[in-house]
């Protein structure tokens, strides 16, 4: 994820990251809903199978990889649109989920001009989502009335 840090100071920032982003999916409320929990989750296994898939040059990585960035936007996106309350940490949620599912089908299909562009997405969505999530749940405390 970083460019031009020495290999150990790396790894370590990008298991911080990783471990963030765990916080964040951990403490919204996707987890505690169970209607989309289980097609969000299938098609994170999905879109996951099917990098490695293509990864290692594998049948039908295609396949996998855009059928479930399909999957992973249409569950995400229909619980995004019945969520009641939508905050900016929400949206920018949906920005990253949207931003995957393009990453996954410009990998599934062949369409590669776009790849840069949306990588460059998907990387300000993600730290997007984990700076504002950091924000409002340890920076931004609210005033005692």
């Amino acid at each position: 994820m970083m460019i031009g840090l020495p290999g150990p100071l790396e790894t370590a920032l990008n298991l911080v990251c990783a471990g963030l982003f765990l916080l964040v999916l951990w403490r919204g409320r996707l987890i505690r809903t169970g209607r989309f929990l289980l097609p969000v989750l299938l098609s994170w296994l999905g879109l996951f199978v099917g990098l490695l898939f293509y990864i290692q040059h594998w049948l039908g990585a295609r396949l996998v990889l855009s059928s479930s960035s399909v999957l992973l936007l249409l569950s995400y996106g229909f619980w995004f649109v019945q969520k009641p309350q939508k905050t900016r940490l929400d949206y920018l949620k949906m920005l990253l989920i949207a931003s995957l599912a393009l990453f996954g089908l410009s990998l599934g299909t062949p369409v590669r001009a776009a790849l840069p562009t949306i990588k460059m997405l998907l990387a300000a969505s993600y730290w997007g989502v984990l700076l504002d999530f950091v924000y409002v749940t340890y920076v931004r405390r609210s005033r005692p009335a």
